[in-house]
């Protein structure tokens, strides 16, 4: 009875707040997409925080939000996924240069 009860926490925790591995994997991924691929300095990112919503459907349930330090009033989406690599959704808040 109580590896049911464990199991169920531990995938209840997973489907509301997201999978911790697939978050750290999603920073890890935009971060170096940013910085290998659009060749910003790290100094150039202010921050980069991955959030899950379960609501959203299942190839962008897990959104990564990039805040530049040159416009610390916008935010960037991105999404990264193993088959598809990163892709960015765009500003946020609308009229950011950093749009992809």
């Amino acid at each position: 009875m109580v590896i049911v009860i464990a199991t169920i926490g531990f995938f209840g925790y997973r489907f509301i707040y997201g999978d911790p591995n697939v978050i750290s994997k999603s920073d890890a991924e935009v971060y170096a997409y940013l910085v290998d691929e659009k060749h910003y300095s790290p100094a150039e990112i202010a921050s980069i925080e991955t959030g899950y919503n379960f609501k959203n459907e299942k190839r962008t349930a897990y959104i990564t939000v990039v805040t530049f330090r040159d416009e610390p009033g916008h935010n960037y989406e991105f999404v990264y996924s193993e088959k598809n690599g990163v892709w960015g959704i765009g500003d946020v808040e609308g009229g950011g240069k950093h749009g992809e």
